[in-house]
C-alpha cells in the first residue's frame, strides 16, 4: 500500500473523479423523447444509446489499465474527465442526427474507461482491508450519487428540449479541479510490489490473472446484464402505463441511483458480514424490485422497486471488484479494469433482453421485460450461491 500525505483529500479526488462512471445514465429519462425525434430508427437502436459507451469503456479502460504503468493514473484520469466534457457539449450542439450521437457517445465511453480504472486503481494502491472495502463502496455511491445528479437535472432540463440533458456532463468539471489538486503525480520508484513478512516474492509465473478472478467476471457480466434493463426501459414502462411525463422517468431514475447512494454507504459493513454473499443479496434485491414494478402499477411502487434495483448495484459491483485485488497494484489496477469492461460488456448487451423477452414473453411491453428479468436474476441469484458457497469450501480447505 502506498502513502501520501494528503489522504483526505485523495479521498475526496478518488469519489468526484467517480461522479461520471455512470454517465450514460443521464439520458435514462429522455429516450422515449429522442425515439419520438427519431421515428425510422427501431427503440432497440435508440436503447443502445445508453450503452454503446460501455463498448468503447472496455476497450480504454484496458488501453489505460496497460498506460497507467507508465503514465501516472493522474494524467489519465484527468484527460478522461476532460473527453466526458467534451462529449456532453458536441452532443448538445450537434444533435440532429442518431449517428452522431453515436459518436459522441464513444468518446463518453472513452471518458469512463479512462477515469473508472484509475479510481479503482488508487483505491487499490493508497488502501488496504476494511478502508478498501469502504472506499470501493463509497466510490460505487459516489458514481450512482453523480448519475442521480445527472438523472435528476436532466428530467428538468429535458423540459426545454432532450438535447438539454447533455448539460449535466459539466458535473466533471469538480473531478478535474480535484483530481489536479489532491492525487499524486509521480510513478512509484520500482515496479516490484512490497513484500510484507511472512509472504512470498511475488514472481514474473505468479502475475497471471488467477482463476478465481474468472468466476468475478462472470459475475459482474451476468449482473450488469439484468440491472441495466431497468435505467433503459423505466421512460418506457412510465410511458406505457401513462404514469406521467419525462419528470416522473427522471425522477425514477434518480430513486434507482439513489438506492446505489445509501447502499454504498453501508457496503463495508455488510462486506465485513456477509462477504462474497452479498452477490447474491444483490440478486435478490433485483428480483425482487422488478417483480413489484411488474404486479403494481402504481407510481409509489415504481419509486421503491426502482430503489432496491438501485440497491444491488453497489451490494454486486464492489465486491466483484474487491474480489480480484492482489498485493501487485499494478495487477489490480489491470484485473479491476478487466472486471470493470466485462460489466460494461453486459450492461452494452443489456437492450438485447428486448428482442430475447418479446420472443418469450409473447409480447413487446416493456413491464413484460421486467418479468423476463426478474426471473433471469432469481436464476442468477441461485447459481451465485452455489458457485460462492462451492468456493468458500475450497479456500477453507487450503486455508
Amino acid at each position: 500500500m502506498e502513502k501520501t500525505k494528503n489522504i483526505i483529500g485523495l479521498k475526496i479526488a478518488i469519489l468526484s473523479m467517480s461522479l461520471l462512471q455512470m454517465a450514460t445514465n443521464a439520458i435514462a429519462s429522455v429516450i422515449a423523447d429522442i425515439a419520438a425525434d427519431f421515428p425510422d430508427v427501431s427503440v432497440s437502436v435508440v436503447q443502445y444509446l445508453m450503452t454503446f459507451p460501455n463498448l468503447f469503456l472496455v476497450i480504454s479502460s484496458i488501453v489505460c489499465a496497460r498506460l497507467a504503468v507508465k503514465i501516472p493514473k493522474k494524467n489519465i484520469a484527468v484527460t478522461g474527465l476532460c473527453l466526458g466534457l467534451a462529449s456532453g457539449v458536441l452532443s448538445f450542439l450537434f444533435h440532429s442526427s442518431i449517428v452522431l450521437l453515436y459518436i459522441w457517445a464513444a468518446i463518453l465511453g472513452c471518458c469512463m474507461g479512462a477515469t473508472a480504472p484509475m479510481a479503482n486503481g488508487l483505491i487499490a494502491e493508497y488502501f488496504d482491508g476494511k478502508e478498501r472495502d469502504s472506499m470501493l463502496g463509497l466510490q460505487t455511491s459516489a458514481s450512482n450519487l453523480g448519475s442521480m445528479i445527472m438523472t435528476f437535472a436532466g428530467g428538468y432540463l429535458a423540459l426545454l428540449g432532450w438535447h438539454y440533458v447533455y448539460w449535466v456532463y459539466f458535473l466533471g468539471v469538480p473531478g478535474i479541479i480535484l483530481t489536479l489538486i489532491f492525487v499524486p503525480g509521480k510513478k512509484k520508484t520500482a515496479d516490484t510490489p512490497m513484500v510484507r513478512q511472512g509472504e512470498q516474492p511475488i514472481s514474473a509465473s505468479s502475475r497471471k490473472i488467477p482463476g478465481s478472478a474468472f468466476v468475478y467476471f462472470a459475475i459482474a457480466f451476468f449482473y450488469m446484464i439484468c440491472f441495466y434493463v431497468g435505467p433503459t426501459n423505466l421512460a418506457l414502462i412510465v410511458q406505457e402505463r401513462a404514469l406521467g411525463t419525462t419528470v416522473l422517468s427522471g425522477n425514477a431514475a434518480t430513486v434507482l441511483l439513489l438506492g446505489g447512494v445509501v447502499m454504498g454507504l453501508f457496503f463495508g459493513k455488510s462486506a465485513s458480514r456477509v462477504g462474497k454473499f452479498t452477490i447474491s443479496f444483490g440478486f435478490l434485491a433485483l428480483v425482487i424490485g422488478y417483480l413489484m414494478i411488474y404486479f403494481f402499477p402504481a407510481v409509489p411502487v415504481l419509486y421503491i422497486g426502482s430503489f432496491l434495483i438501485g440497491t444491488s448495484n453497489t451490494l454486486v459491483l464492489p465486491q466483484t471488484m474487491g474480489s480480484v485485488v492482489t498485493r501487485d497494484n499494478d495487477q489490480s489496477t489491470l484485473l479491476m479494469a478487466i472486471c470493470l469492461a466485462v460489466a460494461n460488456v453486459g450492461m452494452f448487451l443489456a437492450p438485447s433482453v428486448t428482442g430475447i423477452s418479446e420472443k418469450i414473453m409473447g409480447n413487446s411491453l416493456p413491464s413484460g421485460r421486467f418479468l423476463f428479468t426478474a426471473i433471469l436474476a432469481a436464476f442468477f441469484m441461485i447459481v451465485s450461491i452455489v458457485v460462492l458457497s462451492v468456493m468458500k469450501k475450497q479456500n477453507n480447505k487450503t486455508s
